[in-house]
């Protein structure tokens, strides 16, 4: 009897584990709605994969293609060598010389990763293992691979993933290159050629392709390039998804309004019409330690509306001046700064004034948490 069942009663890697400690040879085919995911297994370690979507199948060829490995024009060649002759498409490319046959075992090594970790994201779905098959039986490149430390690996990036996802918002995104990166880090490789095709126009989705990098890896190094400041979000294309995050954007920052009260509302009109110089937006986010006459004051504006002021005043005046150098950063870079010391190099804060808060840049410089170390976390997303 075959081994199926839903995915809601066994997970992907439970599967995958099972196939593999028992030494298995078949295929095992994952179904989900219009995808289905089959992988080869060959004594319990895995030969092969095959990802289908919509009724079409990424093969090799487009991904070479896609990646700028293989040129189109070098593709329809070897297409007519392979008509002609029969020989495998694998065995082609290496006897042409546009790969080695260890270069060429790496990359189907990677494809057959990057499809394990694709298929770790599956919560619903069936399953089905038939014993005896065999994925691509006439390739001559055949690879050998650990089922457990590829599960093990996809596990690792998916619990990244959620994180990463949020951060990007899908692939239908566009990036463009920062002219003055907030941080100067030395990039890896892959950052590098990720950065090297971000233009303004490339989407996430034909990045993932030109990279050559795989899905996760594209995206893990995108979102690497958006926390150091080398890279910006750009807006969706189109009046109305503009319109909708600039919405989206304002009433985020109404959230701080409502906290400094008409104070934000002027300082923020001062920065966007170029009213004021530097200095002088400098002197207003930094003043003198407030008198208890201002402090009494302040306390009022930012009670809960009975009057009453808050003990720690002093501190939640201090902090809503950090409050809103922060949003002035945020509205400058597009994003708010990796360290609370970077005001400080912006000129909108005195780094004395810092020493006392901790700060957090989360989500990618979208949101942060701040707080005076002997008073409470303020959140802002």
């Amino acid at each position: 009897m075959a081994l199926q069942g839903s995915l809601r009663d066994f997970g992907v890697a439970e599967i995958l584990q099972l196939i593999a400690s028992q030494e298995k040879t078949g295929i095992l085919t994952f179904t989900k709605k219009k995808e289905s995911i089959s992988i080869g297994f060959e004594a319990g370690r895995i030969a092969g994969a095959v990802e289908e979507r919509r009724g079409q199948e990424n093969p090799l060829e487009a991904y070479l293609v896609a990646s700028g490995r293989v040129s189109r024009e070098q593709m329809d060649q070897l297409s007519v060598l392979r008509t002609e002759f029969g020989i495998p498409f694998e065995e082609l490319i290496v006897r042409e010389g546009y790969m080695s046959r260890d270069g060429l075992s790496e990359l189907i090594r990677f494809k057959i990763q990057e499809i394990i970790d694709n298929l770790l994201t599956w919560q619903e779905g069936t399953y089905k293992f038939t014993p005896g098959g065999t994925i691509y039986p006439a390739s001559s490149i055949k690879v050998s691979l650990d089922a457990q430390a590829m599960t093990l690996e996809g596990m690792r990036r998916i619990d990244e993933w959620p994180r990463i996802e949020r951060a990007l918002s899908g692939d239908h995104h566009r990036f463009a290159r920062e002219s003055h990166p907030i941080l100067s880090l030395e990039l890896d490789a892959e950052e590098q050629r990720t950065l090297e095709l971000i233009d303004g126009r490339t989407s996430l989705e034909e990045l993932i392709d030109r990279s050559g990098l795989g899905r996760f890896r594209t995206y893990q190094a995108v979102y690497n390039l958006l926390e150091v400041g080398a890279i910006k979000k750009l807006a969706a294309e189109g009046p109305a998804s503009t319109i909708e995050q600039t919405s989206g954007e304002l009433a985020r920052r109404l959230k701080v309004v409502s906290m400094a009260g008409a104070t934000l509302v002027f300082l923020l009109g001062l920065t966007f019409l170029n009213v004021l110089a530097g200095p002088t937006i400098r002197m207003f986010l930094n003043p003198p330690a407030p008198s208890s006459k201002e402090t009494t004051l302040l306390g009022r504006l930012l009670s809960d509306g009975s009057g009453e002021q808050p003990a720690n005043s002093r501190e939640s005046y201090m902090q809503s001046r950090i409050e809103l150098a922060l949003e002035v950063y945020y509205f400058t870079y597009g994003t708010y700064p990796a360290e609370l010391v970077d005001l400080s190099g912006a000129g909108l804060a005195e780094r004395e004034s810092l020493a006392d808060f901790e700060y957090r840049a989360v989500e990618a410089g979208s949101a942060y948490t701040l707080a005076h170390r002997q008073g409470p976390w303020t959140v802002m997303q």
